[in-house]
């Protein structure tokens, strides 16, 4: 599940939560995410800027925004 938690013109904060597949890599999961985005719009595209372990099954990703 992702779910947003901080938005500003410059930057995205985006929390994720589930069972991840700790073999794959979380990372793997927050740069889906920014290929997922670039379907919903062309006007913006996102950049992984950093991560962190919020709990055993959650993490946050803050991402720059720059504009197309």
């Amino acid at each position: 599940m992702a779910k947003l938690v901080r938005v500003s013109p410059a930057s995205v904060t985006v929390a994720f939560s589930g069972s991840f597949c700790f073999s794959c890599g979380v990372l793997d999961y927050i740069e889906d995410f920014v290929h997922e985005f670039r379907i919903l719009t062309d006007k913006a595209e996102l950049k992984v800027d950093k991560t962190r372990q919020t709990s055993e099954h959650s993490f946050e990703a803050d991402f720059r925004v720059r504009a197309r």
